[in-house]
């Protein structure tokens, strides 16, 4: 009789242990569903914003190509020292406009819309420093086109093509 008890109770006991593990794995399996349903929603609802990001950098490195700065501010300035204000403003607005877009891209990326950035205000610059201020705006410009031929790829290039390849992994 002791033993069908201890049998019996022994029985129940790895029953119940049974039920438990089973228990506890299930529960494992919905949460890890769960927190993948979780992800999932995340990427699906920040795909829009991501895509808006690449756009709008996108246009920054247009809005930032040399040929369209001068083609937008040439003839808003008459001297060098003007022109050089309103590029290096203008580079910094537009820059600083879309800062917050770098939460939606690779690091990489956003090193390389920087150092364009950059680039550009040496540029500018470094095409200025030789010029009398007071000097016609359009001596500026001519510099500046001059130096922009050294290159063989201007980084606004080369970073636009790079926006593009990431939005394309993404997409």
């Amino acid at each position: 009789m002791r033993d069908e008890k201890f049998i019996i109770i022994a029985v129940g006991a790895a029953i119940v242990l049974a039920l438990l593990w089973v228990a506890k794995r299930l529960s494992n399996l919905h949460m890890q569903r769960h927190k993948a349903n979780r992800m999932e929603n995340s990427r699906q609802a920040m795909f829009p914003m991501r895509v808006q990001a690449y756009e709008r950098l996108t246009i920054l490195m247009e809005r930032l190509s040399p040929d369209e700065l001068l083609l937008r501010y040439n003839n808003k300035a008459e001297t060098v020292g003007e022109l050089q204000l309103m590029l290096l403003s203008a580079v910094r607005s537009e820059y600083e406009h879309n800062v917050a877009q770098q939460i939606y891209l690779s690091p990489a990326l956003w090193d390389m819309i920087s150092n364009t950035k950059n680039t550009l205000i040496t540029l500018i610059n470094q095409s200025a420093v030789d010029l009398e201020p007071d000097a016609p705006a359009f001596q500026l410009s001519k510099r500046i086109i001059d130096n922009v031929a050294a290159f063989p790829n201007f980084p606004t290039a080369e970073t636009l093509a790079a926006i593009r390849k990431e939005a394309q992994l993404v997409l």
